[in-house]
């Protein structure tokens, strides 16, 4: 396996390690459906598993990666200025507050999407809602927040 993703991975040893290591992973996770059986299959499920996830590795990266050109050349600051990270703090805890007084029938939905960050489709498999469900909650449940939230003169 390690030879697999190492001719995928020609340049970092270390990534080709953390992709056997991921091929590792999925392959536990899949035991119980993997028939071992036969012993060439077996490795050869290994093999094509490794270079999977070698060429994920590789499709990542590419995402990841950021011409220099596109670099600033200054650094930015460390650390916003007091100030701003006070109003940012206080900001957040007004609409947290906002959304824990929403109904609870609104509030998960709104919860699992704006906090957690869930899709609409996952906050129905959650919530174990059909999908219109969840979108009509959420939809409403913003317009809540919305409203809430000018009458504490925050404004879009």
């Amino acid at each position: 396996m390690r030879f697999v993703a190492g001719r995928v991975l020609t340049r970092e040893s270390q990534d080709a390690d953390d992709a056997v290591h991921d091929a590792m992973v999925k392959l536990i996770k899949n035991v119980g459906i993997i028939e071992s059986s036969d012993k060439k299959r077996l490795k050869n499920l290994c093999c094509i598993v490794a270079r999977n996830c070698a060429l994920d590795r590789v499709r990542k990266k590419d995402r990841d990666s950021v011409p220099l050109s596109e670099l600033p050349e200054e650094a930015p600051d460390a650390a916003p200025p007091a100030e701003q990270t006070a109003i940012a703090d206080e900001t957040v805890d007004t609409v947290m507050r906002a959304i824990g007084s929403l109904p609870e029938l609104y509030r998960d939905a709104c919860v699992l999407k704006y906090v957690h960050g869930y899709k609409e489709k996952e906050v129905a498999s959650l919530l174990g809602l059909p999908e219109r469900t969840a979108s009509t909650r959420i939809h409403r449940g913003k317009m809540l927040l919305r409203e809430t939230l000018r009458k504490e003169g925050y404004h879009e």
